[in-house]
């Protein structure tokens, strides 16, 4: 059944990128699998974002420092998971990290 129901969902999110209308409203067919199908991802998603930007905070934390390609990483991987919903601890740790010592590498073009 399961196997139907996402063989369904394929043709119906093709037809809507396609603008065909299935039925008297026309789907959206970002909003439509984005709302339906990906809660669990997305659930998923923000639990792995979690525990790595828990992570690169605890490796860098007890030197107070971190190299730029790093911090930008983080700051990536919160907006993300600020997207998500995601709005717990990590938003302490956000605070302490933006005190850290940023290190320069050749890794990022510095300006």
């Amino acid at each position: 059944m399961n196997e139907f129901i996402n063989q369904w969902g394929i043709w119906i999110s093709i037809l809507a990128l396609f603008g065909i209308e299935i039925s008297p409203i026309k789907i959206n067919p970002i909003k439509w699998v984005l709302g339906l199908f990906t809660k669990k991802q997305d659930e998923a998603l923000k639990i792995i974002l979690q525990t790595n930007l828990t992570k690169m905070y605890f490796k860098h934390c007890d030197k107070r420092e971190i190299p730029d390609y790093v911090y930008k990483n983080w700051i990536n991987q919160l907006n993300a998971y600020e997207d998500l919903g995601g709005d717990d601890y990590i938003h302490t740790l956000a605070a302490d990290i933006k005190t850290f010592r940023i290190i320069r590498t050749d890794i990022l073009k510095n300006d």
